[in-house]
């Protein structure tokens, strides 16, 4: 097995939670599952076992791959899944505009999956999501989601005239303000500038230092405001 170029056919998912994410999301697109054999056969090893008969799909020892592919010293398992296709549905929209860090982009899919945000926009640039980093960074959020890629904001809006647009940026209304009147869509970029350029309004957290706000931090907050207002309607 060699190590993940974008454009390949097969891509891996490192770690046994990762494993066992894939398996339980996308069980269709896993091929095989690796082990080292020096993994413990405790109670995570025994989820991971019985999703691979459910599913059957097959597992084997091979520390070679597991040292060749890892990331880490302490991996001992890697699920190897097919690159599957994937498209946005309707509902609320979580669009992230020019990214460049496997860093950021894993964070915020983590988030998205853990306040319900499912529905993913890449717009413009961003990292290979299928990239085993982007993968480990995520922690395994990339199968929980359906996801599109646009070439711009413009491309986008296109295709969603009837959402209601929130752009963070570093000077815009109050974050309080947010109606969150769904269907939505929340932008978030690196470049806080580049959503400038595209939209004429957009919102702020009040902070005097909006842009020493880690983008992971500004984004969680977002997501967890947007979740609760929908838990409450």
């Amino acid at each position: 097995m060699e190590k993940y170029v974008k454009g390949s056919k097969v891509s891996y998912a490192l770690g046994m939670s990762l494993s066992i994410e894939a398996l339980k999301k996308r069980p269709g697109s896993v091929k095989e599952i690796l082990l080292s054999s020096k993994c413990h056969k405790n109670r995570q090893f025994e989820q991971l076992e019985n999703l691979c008969h459910l599913h059957h799909v097959p597992m084997k020892i091979d520390d070679a791959a597991i040292a060749s592919l890892s990331l880490k010293e302490n991996c001992y398992a890697i699920a190897l899944f097919e690159i599957f296709a994937s498209s946005i549905q309707e509902g609320d929209h979580l669009a992230l505009v020019d990214f460049e860090s496997f860093g950021d982009l894993g964070t915020i899919l983590r988030s998205a999956v853990s306040f319900d945000y499912h529905e993913v926009a890449l717009i413009g640039k961003h990292p290979d999501i299928f990239d085993p980093r982007c993968i480990r960074a995520s922690m395994g959020a990339l199968f929980h989601l359906n996801f599109s890629e646009f070439p711009d904001v413009s491309s986008y809006v296109k295709a969603y005239p009837d959402h209601a647009l929130y752009p963070f940026i570093s000077h815009g209304d109050a974050f309080e303000k947010l109606p969150f009147r769904s269907p939505y869509t929340l932008f978030f970029s690196e470049d806080y500038h580049g959503l400038e350029s595209v939209f004429e309004k957009g919102y702020t957290l009040p902070h005097r230092h909006f842009e020493d706000i880690p983008l992971s931090s500004l984004s969680s907050i977002v997501l967890s405001e947007g979740y609760y207002r929908k838990r409450s309607r």
